[in-house]
């Protein structure tokens, strides 16, 4: 195996007190290229990149000025998706870790299907100190395909995919640019498979307003990717050349009655011992969406 056969692309932003560990989950014995694009950290981030830089010639250092936020993000996923030589795209962010025979078994599964345009896996999901929570398992082909269009059961720092140089993110799709991109390959025709084994841990962090913020435009952005598939199922494009990522920023959530809005919702009010608010939001739920269960 060489350069030529993989590339790993990972996006950092302050991620100095987990950068490490991803890092160093990084296979040593493997001749991959690994793109790196620090976007803008403000703490010890780049002085960490650098330091593993220059003991490691595969990985490929990019260090941007500013950080301008989502658009920034998923730009700079396009600029890795650009410069990348390998055949294959693998997918990681700075705190999360791969299992050390990842990459292997991804690329051995792509270099014997070679229908498959994108492998995902399952995913062990952590807390904040790296315990073991519970599994996030994936469908297989096609059953995957019909859930994925419900919603997102990917992980994005678990998939690898083809890099045809023809697939790109949307960049006007904010927090859910994966999604889009799946949703994307499966208009395309695109076969998206999985590995049920979990080949990354994912870490998750305790509940925060400035999470749930972004977890409710996630929402909305994906609930927009949808309508777009379905514009492209019916009408055979969709009308993103024409969308305002502004109008997702001006949406009062609080009117909001998507299912997956309203399951977010309830989850969060019970999380935190909002008994009142969860069966207001259950009724809300069950007057939307109870007769068609």
């Amino acid at each position: 195996m060489n350069h030529k056969d993989c590339l790993v692309s990972i996006g950092v932003f302050n991620n100095g007190l987990s950068l490490k560990y991803t890092l160093e989950s990084i296979p040593l014995d493997y001749d991959f290229d690994y793109i790196i694009v620090d976007d803008g950290s403000t703490d010890g981030t780049k002085k960490i990149l650098k330091e593993f830089s220059q003991q490691d010639p595969r990985i490929k250092l990019i260090c941007r000025r500013k950080n301008i936020g989502q658009p920034g993000f998923v730009r700079n996923l396009n600029f890795g998706l650009k410069i990348a030589r390998g055949r294959y795209i693998a997918r990681m962010d700075a705190d999360d870790i791969s299992n050390k025979y990842r990459l292997e078994k991804q690329l051995r599964y792509l270099e014997k299907n070679k229908n498959v345009f994108l492998l995902a896996s399952s995913a062990e999901i952590v807390n904040s100190k790296r315990k073991h929570l519970w599994f996030a398992k994936l469908p297989r082909h096609p059953y995957l395909l019909q859930k994925l269009q419900e919603r997102n059961l990917i992980m994005h720092d678990s998939i690898m995919f083809i890099n045809d140089k023809r697939t790109f993110y949307r960049e006007k799709i904010h927090y859910a640019q994966d999604y889009d991109f799946y949703l994307n390959s499966i208009s395309r025709e695109k076969i998206i498979e999985s590995l049920p084994e979990p080949l990354i841990s994912v870490r998750i962090y305790p509940d925060t307003d400035r999470i749930d913020k972004k977890r409710e435009k996630q929402i909305l952005f994906s609930e927009k990717s949808k309508e777009f598939f379905r514009q492209r199922q019916i009408f055979g494009k969709d009308q993103y050349e024409n969308f305002d990522p502004n109008i997702i920023y001006s949406t009062d959530t609080s009117l909001v009655v998507s299912r997956l809005m309203l399951e977010y919702k309830i989850r969060r009010s019970i999380r935190i011992g909002k008994n009142k608010k969860s069966d207001v939001l259950f009724k809300k739920y069950f007057l939307n969406y109870g007769k068609k269960q």
